[in-house]
């Protein structure tokens, strides 16, 4: 893959962990660590297998 394309993937991963924390910024602490867990971990983790490949 060119730089672009890495790039592109990055972006995309990162944009999905904003779309989380957009998606939760009126919600409770409590609730938004549970929303984290289930929709952001995955991304997250995704992202840092991603990086170490």
């Amino acid at each position: 893959a060119n730089k672009t394309d890495l790039a592109a993937k990055a972006l995309e991963n990162i944009g999905g962990l904003y779309e989380v924390e957009r998606d939760t910024k009126e919600l409770p602490a409590d609730k938004r660590r549970e929303i984290r867990q289930t929709r952001a971990k995955p991304i997250a983790d995704a992202l840092h297998q991603w990086m170490l490949a």
